[in-house]
């Protein structure tokens, strides 16, 4: 059986962060198990995915505290 490239892993970072953030929380987590670069882009997607949650909070609080 012949290798085929695997086209979507070839794609730049950004274009399969913009992948993930379309799906649901679940079904992005399962494409880490697609290859090495859905595994690298999943994690820096959780991260900033986090990141932005804590941000959210923080400004809500501070809205709150006003």
């Amino acid at each position: 059986m012949e290798h085929e490239e695997d086209r979507l892993s070839s794609m730049s970072k950004t274009i399969l962060h913009n992948i993930l953030s379309k799906l649901p929380m679940k079904d992005a987590a399962r494409t880490s198990v697609l290859s090495k670069a859905w595994l690298e882009t999943w994690g820096r997607y959780c991260a900033e995915e986090k990141y932005i949650e804590t941000l959210r909070l923080c400004e809500e609080e501070n809205a709150e505290v006003l």
